[in-house]
Order: C-alpha cells, then structure tokens, then sequence
C-alpha cells in the first residue's frame, strides 16, 4: 500500500483514523506523514483522559524528542515515498525505534499535526510499557548520541555560519545541549561526559560552556 501505520496490541484506532490521516496528506501534498491527538482508556475501555498533543515547527521539534517523545507512535501516518528518503526503522533499537524514526523524518520534513483524537491508547499497572523503563532510558541516550552525530544535528545550532571557526563553535554548542539534556535525566554521566570533551575539542575555549 502507499502507508504505513501501525497499531500496538492493546490500543485501538477510532474508525475513522485511517481515512482521516490520509485525506489530510492527500490534500497538503508537501507532507510526508503526521500525527494525532488521542485518548487513554483503561483495563476496561473507559476513557480516563484525553490528549492534546502539542505541534514544534520542525527545528523545535527535534529539539524536543531529545528527552521527550511527545508524538504517540499508534497516531502516525507515513506515506512509503518516506521511508525511500530516511530509510527504515532501526531493529537494533528495542524501545525507541520510534523516536529515532521521527527524528530523521523531520531532518528532512515537517511532521503536521491532525487536530482530532483518532486513537485510544490503553494504560494498566501491568503493561509492559511501564515496567521497561531503566533499559529505555539507557536505549534512548544511546540512541540521541547515535542519531545527532549521523544526522549532522549541529546544524540546528549553526543556522547561518559557514566559516570553519563558527562551524567548530555550533558543534560545540552542539555537544554542550545534548550533554545537559542527558545530565538532566540524572543518568548517563559518563555518556555526557565524554560529550562535553567533544565539544572542546570542537572549540577549546574559554567561552566554551
């Protein structure tokens, strides 16, 4: 088929989900995929909460998946020529194959927003999903560290500088945010360690952060 969507084992697409998605990138062409607000329910299939999922323009949404995976995967749709452009999904990464998938999605498209709930995500004590948390967060510093560097993301911090010396600068402003950003989690140390070393040896400065 011409999408690719996928739905987790104990959550449920609304009817018109599908339909829905892929009028919205029919009729704005320049989109590859998107995404939706969506509800939670229970063990039981009542509706406890409904999510409102904020939009980033695309610079400030990459900026927000390091840390933040905002965007519930059962809510996106992709068109195929997507993939062509920024590959497949990873399989070496367990947990977070999806937001790694979305970061390289928006190095090259914005990833809009459908302002409906199209999907019901179910949350109980026992569900996976929540008891896998210590090996996700080791997963997901792995994994930015992996995905800043491959993807080139320093050019989020090098907007219009082209010489080598503001070059070297925005890479070391680079490795400085995604260091705080792992610190923040209270994890990872010598994984932000070794990323601030990075960034002097990018910009051995004393206005280096």
């Amino acid at each position: 088929g011409e999408y690719f969507s996928w739905l987790s084992h104990d959550d449920k697409y609304l009817p018109e989900k599908i339909k829905t998605q892929i009028e919205y990138l029919s009729s704005n062409q320049e989109f590859q995929s998107c995404y939706s607000d969506y509800m939670v329910i229970n063990d039981k299939n009542l509706i406890i909460n409904h999510v409102n999922v904020p939009y980033y323009p695309r610079t400030e949404a990459i900026k927000t998946l390091f840390g933040c995976g905002y965007i519930n995967g059962c809510t996106m749709l992709i068109h195929k020529d997507c993939f062509e452009h920024v590959g497949m999904f990873n399989p070496d990464l367990l947990y977070t194959q999806d937001i790694e998938m979305w970061i390289r999605i928006l190095s090259k498209y914005h990833i809009p927003k459908v302002k409906q709930y199209l999907v019901q995500e179910r949350h109980h004590e026992n569900q996976y999903s929540i008891t896998r948390n210590k090996a996700l967060n080791e997963e997901a510093m792995r994994m930015y560290v992996n995905v800043f560097e491959s993807l080139g993301l320093f050019t989020l911090f090098n907007s219009k500088k082209t010489d080598e010396h503001k070059k070297g600068r925005a890479q070391a402003y680079g490795y400085v945010w995604l260091g705080d950003k792992i610190v923040y989690s209270r994890q990872g140390y010598s994984i932000a360690n070794n990323l601030y070393k990075n960034s002097l040896n990018h910009w051995n400065s004393i206005q280096n952060p």
